[in-house]
């Protein structure tokens, strides 16, 4: 898949942002991320939420805390497996918060025995994105995996990131999912 240098620009922007933030600021724009999804009427009313395991190395948004709240609460969670690295394709399995995870052989965590789920059962998306613009494009890391995951649910899918990697515009190109609302620490910016 070829993508512009406008995107590549950006996504090294998001990735230089990141690296910058220091611990204190990564802990405190998470927790706020995380208060502010915690009120987000889709994952209120939703039974069975797909998350993501934050890669907190790379300082992706540290949603743990959401994990044992929203199992608690009795809401079924699902976890990205991958399953093709080289066609970018993933499926939902089911994520019990204390269950062990194992890093697969790209050094992403998934559960030990992976379980998949139907993706007609799931009700709300949340997702992590280097940058999203006002329209509701999401800059992922290149490979298009929750692109392809999205495309044939319909279904609600919020991005969790830092306010300051949030743009106007940013290039975007057919095959992009767009998210319907994203949570900074600044707030929640819904795309009408």
């Amino acid at each position: 898949m070829l993508e512009s240098k406008d995107k590549t620009a950006f996504r090294k922007q998001a990735i230089a942002y990141r690296a910058a933030l220091s611990e204190a600021a990564y802990a405190a724009f998470s927790t706020q991320i995380v208060a502010y999804l915690k009120e987000v009427p889709e994952f209120q009313t939703a039974s069975t939420i797909m998350v993501y395991y934050p890669d907190v190395q790379r300082r992706e948004v540290d949603i743990r805390p959401l994990f044992h709240l929203w199992h608690h609460a009795g809401k079924t969670l699902l976890l990205p497996y991958i399953t093709s690295m080289v066609q970018g394709h993933m499926q939902a399995v089911l994520f019990n918060p204390k269950e062990e995870l194992r890093p697969n052989r790209w050094g992403i965590l998934e559960p030990q025995h992976a379980h998949s789920i139907s993706n007609q059962a799931i009700d709300a998306v949340l997702v992590p994105g280097l940058a999203a613009d006002k329209h509701g494009t999401r800059l992922g890391y290149g490979k298009g995996f929750y692109d392809r995951f999205l495309k044939p649910l319909s279904v609600p899918v919020v991005l969790a990131t830092y306010h300051a990697t949030i743009k106007d515009v940013l290039p975007s190109e057919i095959h992009d999912y767009p998210v319907n609302l994203i949570i900074s620490e600044e707030g929640a910016f819904r795309i009408s």
